[in-house]
């Protein structure tokens, strides 16, 4: 039988950071495939980041100037909603007049009597973007998705930095 002694120190120790780094690695490859997910195609019937930039943007009112491009997304084997993205949609954004893209469902774009598209929905602005009210469960997955990314990155910061510590203390 081996010495009591003998099993204490470098052994466990080193043994708690190899935990520590096998979590941390866990961490990145969570992360990884939540990200993965989160950039696929098809995923979600909405830009990325629609969601969080909806909720913290400004309201406005957008004049679309042009056609818009309207696409239906698809997820597994049905079709989803149909998305709209319309370059050079204008709107007032703390008094200034500002021209950018509106990202919005193809539900909130009706033409109107000179066969120019109007947006009939409800926008806010956020950093050159303006974006259509999403539906709940976008914006509940949205912010599902960056909850998770950050607790991933939050984890593999403290399982390295835990598994670092524990490294230097053999």
């Amino acid at each position: 039988m081996a010495d009591p002694r003998e099993r204490s120190g470098r052994t466990g120790t080193r043994g708690k950071a190899d935990r520590l780094a096998g979590r941390a690695a866990a961490c990145f490859v969570i992360g990884g495939l939540v990200l993965g997910a989160l950039l696929i195609p098809g995923v979600g019937n909405s830009p990325k980041g629609w969601g969080p930039a909806y909720a913290v943007g400004t309201p406005v009112a957008v004049e679309l100037s042009g056609a818009c491009d309207i696409r239906s997304v698809r997820t597994s084997s049905k079709a989803g909603r149909s998305v709209a993205r319309c370059a050079d949609a204008e709107w007032t954004q703390d008094g200034t007049v500002r021209t950018g893209t509106l990202y919005a469902y193809g539900s909130d774009i009706s033409g109107n009597r000179e066969g120019r598209p109007s947006f009939t929905g409800e926008a806010r602005a956020f950093r050159g973007r303006a974006y259509g009210r999403p539906t709940g469960l976008d914006l509940v997955m949205s912010f599902a998705v960056v909850s998770v990314l950050v607790l991933c990155l939050l984890g593999c910061i403290g399982f390295a930095a835990a598994a670092y510590r524990a490294r230097r203390s053999v």
